[in-house]
Order: C-alpha cells, then structure tokens, then sequence
C-alpha cells in the first residue's frame, strides 16, 4: 500500500498521505501486497511545514515509538488551538507539504 512517511503518515505513490486505514474481515484468500522500500529519503518537507515542529528528521524505524519521529503532544494543543480559534481541528500542512501529495 505504501510506506510511512516521517510524519508517521502511511504515503502510496498514487494518493501520497491522503490515505486513512481501515480494516475489514474476511476469509478470503487474499494475497499480501509485495512490501515497498520507503521514498521519503532525505526530504525534510513535513519537518519545514510544521508550525509546531512536531516532526523530527528522525528516520523511520519501525522498532521505534512513533514519538521519536512525531511529537503528538505539540501536535494536540496546536489543534485544540485550532479548535477554540475556528471550531475545527484543523491543520493538515504535513499532508500538503509531501511531495508525493500532487503525484498521480
């Protein structure tokens, strides 16, 4: 399907970050996707277009808490922010900031 971006975001080549998960229970026999080696490099666009900076450069190990790469506190009180301000959670410029948002 893709491979996590270091926003923590799950990016396909199609879709890029604009993906939610879902899960569905079946018995059918699917097979496994082939896995996909991440295409994030040394793209630091999430991290640039955070207004919190709660996105680290770390690189994705997925042996790793998720918090060493996204600080969700940060992310939290800059949307409850939102929240209060607009009435929304809002935010969103991680998603616009990837490169692989516009590819189709």
């Amino acid at each position: 399907m893709g491979w996590i971006g270091k926003s923590c975001a799950l990016v396909n080549p199609q879709f890029g970050p604009r993906l939610r998960l879902a899960t569905l229970l079946t018995d059918a026999p699917l097979k496994p996707d082939v896995s996909m080696k991440n295409k994030c490099r040394n793209c630091t666009k999430y991290v640039d277009a955070c207004p919190v900076h709660a996105i680290t450069d770390a690189p994705v190990d997925i042996r790793e808490p998720r918090n060493c790469r996204l600080d969700f506190d940060k992310c939290d009180i800059y949307l409850k922010a939102q929240r209060e301000k607009l009435g929304a959670w809002i935010c969103g410029y991680c998603i616009v900031a990837c490169p692989w948002e516009n590819k189709k």
